[in-house]
């Protein structure tokens, strides 16, 4: 049986049991070819290394001997996803704001989860809520209160849902910080004038 350790974003450490009788093991891929060379008898992992980012792989091994080979039965592995980069506040308005990232290798149809809070930067978990995941690079936070501050962060998903990171390259606490713009005066002020001479006005409104 043939199972997958993956190491991180590059890398899937392959292991089988062994299965007498063999002179060599391959692993292989599934759509054809050997990766790893002849291995030696008694060989019973192997790692494989150079992979891209988020991106699934399927293998088999297969012993060897003068009479002929067995295979085991295919698996696939996912290599972990890189944390987004350049988290940047791109549009902000009075009840929302709309924030961009750069994908950092992950390949098209990666998600990103945004999370986000008014409260304390994060610090103790509490007012935090999630938006809903998404492949694209850029997102729009909606029905937020007007002249307030925001914490906001990002990361990635592999295939396999396993998260990253959250991204640092703008902050090493890995987050952004963004304030919504001041509502619209809820009312209008009302004016009056005072004459005072000749050449001079006294302009006096009410506060809104």
């Amino acid at each position: 049986a043939l199972t997958a350790n993956v190491l991180g974003i590059s890398s899937i450490s392959w292991t089988w049991t062994g299965v007498g009788n063999e002179s060599q093991y391959r692993v292989m891929a599934t759509t054809g070819g050997a990766l790893s060379g002849d291995l030696p008898q008694g060989t019973l992992s192997w790692l494989e290394i150079g992979l891209s980012t988020n991106t699934a792989y399927s293998r088999q091994a297969v012993a060897f001997n003068v009479s002929g080979s067995s295979a085991s039965s295919d698996i696939t592995a996912t290599t972990l996803a890189l944390p987004p980069t350049g988290l940047a506040a791109v549009d902000v308005w009075v009840s929302s704001l709309t924030v961009s990232w750069q994908a950092n290798t992950d390949p098209n149809g990666t998600e990103f989860q945004v999370s986000y809070s008014s409260w304390d930067a994060f610090a103790t978990g509490a007012g935090i809520a999630t938006a809903t995941l998404t492949t694209a690079t850029s997102l729009t936070l909606s029905t937020l209160n007007p002249a307030t501050t925001y914490y906001i962060r990002a990361r990635a998903l592999n295939a396999n849902g396993i998260p990253t990171a959250f991204d640092a390259s703008t902050d090493p606490d890995g987050y952004l910080e963004a304030r919504t713009l001041p509502a619209t005066p809820s009312s209008s002020p009302v004016l009056t004038a005072n004459v005072l001479g000749v050449s001079s006005i006294s302009w006096t409104w009410t506060g809104v």
